[in-house]
């Protein structure tokens, strides 16, 4: 998504947004979260700028 244009705040709430989905259409089904919740994941990308990584070193 990011590199699509949109912002860290936006990839956030969009993958937020998607897990919620996924919580509430298990638990509309009857199935407990103890048995979904651990098998739900998702990644962030925060991106390195390579003038950030200069200036560490």
């Amino acid at each position: 998504m990011g590199e699509a244009g949109s912002t860290p705040v936006q990839q956030a709430a969009y993958t937020l947004s998607n897990g919620f989905a996924y919580a509430e259409m298990f638990a509309g089904r009857g199935i407990p979260i103890d048995q979904f919740g651990p098998r739900l994941s998702f990644f962030l990308d925060c991106g390195l700028d390579a003038e950030y990584i200069a200036l560490a070193r």
